[in-house]
């Protein structure tokens, strides 16, 4: 974007303008491809999820997901706040019972 008043000013100058706008930001590009590829770190291998993650995930999603669509389906936000805490404390409660946990 040319914010000069272009037509009074020459297409001469407003390429070289722009040309030399080009030519200064080189530095600072490659500037930034340097710093991004020093800083670059090799990607780590992810475990794969336990199977009773899988199983925890499973009876969360039984136990609270019709729980949370009510608490979301609710339009004023102070409701939804508490519905959404009442959601989540039965969960806790839930994941950290014995009785939860998969054998």
């Amino acid at each position: 974007m040319v914010e000069s008043e272009p037509r009074s000013l020459s297409e001469d100058v407003m390429l070289g303008a722009v040309t030399f706008g080009f030519e200064q930001f080189q530095p600072v590009i490659r500037a930034i491809i340097d710093l991004a590829e020093t800083c670059a770190k090799e990607p780590w291998d992810m475990p794969a999820p336990a199977s009773e993650s899988e199983a925890v995930a499973k009876r969360l999603a039984e136990v609270a997901q019709s729980d949370l669509s009510a608490a979301y389906a609710e339009t004023a936000k102070q409701a939804r706040t508490v519905k959404v805490a009442a959601v989540k404390a039965k969960a806790v409660e839930l994941l950290t019972a014995r009785a939860f946990r998969p054998s």
